[in-house]
Parts: C-alpha cells; structure tokens; sequence
C-alpha cells in the first residue's frame, strides 16, 4: 500500500493546466476531453501586448498608463502608447524637474529666461547706435533686418498660436511641470520668444558670420530656457526657431534686403542728423 501510495502522489494533476486541479479517472473509465481552446481576443494568458490577447486583470503596463507617455504630444507623433517621434512632455518635464533639484542654476537660467527680452531689444539698440566706424552701416543694417523679421515672424507666430491654440505645458499638466514664476495661461506653440530670437539671429548672421553665431547661441540658450522654468514644450521652441529663421532666411533675398537696407541707410541719416543737431544744442547750452 505504501508503493500505491507513493506511485498516486506522483501522478501530475489532472484538467487543471498544471494548476493543481482534479484527480486521475477512476481505472477503465474513458480519458476526460481537454478543455476548449479560447478563440483569439478572449483574454486570459500571455500577457499584454501579445496582438488579439487582451489586456491583463490589472490593466495596461506603465509604459502607457504613464501620462508622460499618453498625453500632450504633438499630433501624430504617438499611437497606441508606443513612442513614434518626439516626447515632448518627457523632455520638458526631466528639464524642468532638474531645475527643481537645482536652485542655483535655476535661479540664472530663470533670470536670463525672463530678461532675454529686453537683452535682444538692447542688442538691436546697440548696432544701430553704438557701433561706429567701418562697421556702423553694417551694423545698422543688420539691426533694421533683424527687427523687421522679428515683427513679421511674430505675427506670423500670433496667427499659428490661435489655429494650434495648444496649452502651456503648466496648465496641462500642473502636477509634472513646476512654473518657476507667474506666466499668462495663453497659448503655447509656437514659443514668442523663440521665434523672435531666432530671427534676430538668423537675420544677423546674413550680415555678420561672428556676430550671428554669438546670437544663435544666446537664442538657444533662451530656447532651452524656457522649456526649464516650464511655460513651454520642446517643439513650441523649435517651432518657433524654425519660424523665426524662415522670415529671416526669406528677407535676406535680394529684393528684400535692399529694401530693409534702404530703409536702415534712411534711418541712420536720419539718426546721426538729429544726433548732431543735439550735440549742437548742448554746445550752445554751456
């Protein structure tokens, strides 16, 4: 008995798919049938992602229950949870949250990020007016160039913003993204300020190879600068990068440049005639 014993405990489990379940037949009574294979779409084994199975009892993997991977990305660029181009959310939030752990060189890069706009304004003051001898009317140009490719790619950015009319990145998602500092909830794509100063930029570097590469490199680094202290997305800068350099790239063509050029010749005239005019007035005044 002890052998029968030993012999029936080795038996593997029966019906139960290797669960542990039922007992052996009864001796001479006909093999159980096995149980029904279920149709493709029904669920059950194999874990997710295995094509006409369905998702598991718990629900979808991290990968795309994760909000930084399902949410806020530009059209397109995500389907069915899987990463297809760039993501948008993910970058800016990693930026953003390095900032948080960072206090000092968040403090400078928000302080650049919030004055690069009078920064670009003074740049443009300073070529049309400081810079003297050889270089004034190419400076000159350059600045009357680059103020009007600024003026027309920020129109040209106003009108994209309203027909994409995409949230800021802090209003979307107020629970990854921290605002370093009071921002209008208006609309994020594409980035205003990117898309100024890369015209600026761009408009320089058709004038002067030196001083545009110093200002693509202050442009960029006002580009990466906003999306740190959270009020816009990777792409919005890109956007507006893109934007920015097309005016400019598209008012440095003949026709163009000679009117902007005309124009800065007349400007200039005028600029140094009221200059002298005032250097009179203070003359007679001593």
């Amino acid at each position: 008995s002890m052998v029968l014993s030993l012999w029936v405990g080795a038996l593997p489990a029966w019906g139960g798919g290797g669960g542990g379940g039922g007992a052996p037949p009864a001796p001479g009574a006909p093999p159980r049938p096995a149980p029904p294979r279920r149709p493709p779409g029904a669920g059950g084994g194999g874990g997710w992602g295995g094509g006409a199975r369905g998702p598991p009892p718990h629900g979808p993997p991290q990968a795309i229950a994760d909000p930084l991977r399902r949410s806020n990305r530009v059209s397109g660029v995500v389907s069915a949870g899987r990463l297809e181009g760039v993501d948008d959310l993910g970058i800016a939030h990693a930026l953003n949250s390095w900032a948080v752990r960072h206090d000092g060189p968040e403090d400078a890069i928000s302080a650049y990020a919030y004055a690069s706009e009078a920064l670009f304004l003074l740049l443009l003051v300073g070529l049309f007016a400081v810079v003297w001898g050889r270089l004034r009317t190419l400076a000159r140009r350059a600045a009357v160039a680059a103020g009007a490719s600024a003026a027309l790619a920020l129109l040209a950015a106003q009108l994209l913003s309203h027909l994409v009319d995409r949230p800021r990145p802090f209003v979307a998602h107020p629970g990854l993204v921290h605002l370093f500092a009071p921002h209008a909830a208006d609309p994020s794509f594409p980035s205003d300020h990117a898309t100024a100063a890369f015209a600026i930029a761009t408009a320089i570097l058709l004038r002067n190879r030196l001083w545009g590469a110093l200002a693509l490199l202050a442009a960029t680094a006002l580009a990466v600068s906003r999306v740190v202290i959270g009020v816009h997305y990777p792409m919005d800068v890109v956007a507006g990068a893109v934007l920015g350099a097309a005016i400019a790239l598209a008012l440095g063509a003949p026709a163009p440049r000679r009117l902007t050029d005309g124009v800065a010749d007349a400007l200039g005239a005028a600029f140094d005639a009221a200059r002298l005019r005032a250097g009179a007035l203070v003359g007679l005044g001593r």
